[in-house]
């Protein structure tokens, strides 16, 4: 059984990836904050939920639990987890929330596929991927600490695929713009906020920035980690996969 941990299940984003990686036949262990009611999957046998606050001095010990007792090779780290706060970049409590968040579970979830892999009998290829944002090239006020927090994971995740090739670990990162969720829907009412407009005014201005004039999917993003994982994808590591409707490259 090949087993998947997954940060930020309950989010949009993180729910279709693991549907994705059902399909693809992984058991995934999902981490979120969730409720009493929501900890009980639709299908035991395709997953476990573990309520995890990453804000917390010891989330790693209940996955470490779940893990030993689960019969299966981990060969797969999704870090999908993500906040995002409107505090002015001198705001260092804030900051720190946002990259407890939002980065540091990478290292220390790498750090445990690592260990996972030095017990191993034989090598055997596993992957470490992460969703960052366009944000991470962009600048917008009250956004440094997300920005930042998704700078570092691109480092780290290039810096990842050097160290861990040795392992047969190959580290890629996925970085949307737009994606059609409810976290982008909240932003999208602050900036509107800021420019004193309807949020559904300020939707289609965003829309129609980019070449194809859209927003990104939910699915498609999980069906751009499906790919990663595929016998096409061998090759690639180190790499940060844009999805932003060809944003990116356009004149701001």
């Amino acid at each position: 059984m090949e087993i998947a941990i997954v940060t930020g299940a309950k989010g949009c984003i993180g729910q279709k990836i693991c549907q994705k990686l059902w399909d693809l036949g992984y058991f995934t262990i999902e981490l979120d904050l969730y409720t009493p009611t929501e900890l009980k999957p639709s299908d035991n046998s395709k997953s476990i939920r573990l309520a995890i606050d990453l804000l917390s001095e010891n989330w790693v010990k209940p996955l470490m639990h779940t893990l030993k007792s689960l019969t299966g090779n981990l060969s797969l780290i999704v870090h999908a987890a993500g906040v995002e706060t409107d505090a002015p970049i001198n705001d260092i409590e804030s900051a720190r929330k946002v990259f407890e968040v939002n980065f540091w579970p990478l290292p220390i979830l790498t750090d445990l596929i690592v260990q996972v892999t030095l017990q191993a009998k034989q090598t055997t290829p596993r992957n470490l991927l992460t969703i960052g944002s366009f944000m991470a090239m962009r600048g917008q006020s009250g956004k440094a600490a997300y920005s930042c927090s998704k700078i570092a994971l691109e480092a780290f995740i290039r810096n990842a695929a050097v160290e861990l090739a040795q392992y047969q670990i190959r580290a890629n990162a996925i970085s949307p713009g737009w994606v059609d969720t409810p976290l982008a829907a909240r932003a999208i009412e602050v900036i509107a906020e800021e420019y004193k407009m309807p949020a559904s005014k300020m939707q289609d201005i965003l829309r129609k920035k980019s070449p194809l004039k859209k927003f990104a999917q939910a699915d498609e993003i999980a069906e751009i980690l499906a790919f990663l994982l595929g016998p096409g994808a061998q090759s690639i590591t180190g790499q940060i996969l844009t999805v932003d409707n060809g944003l990116s490259v356009t004149i701001p």
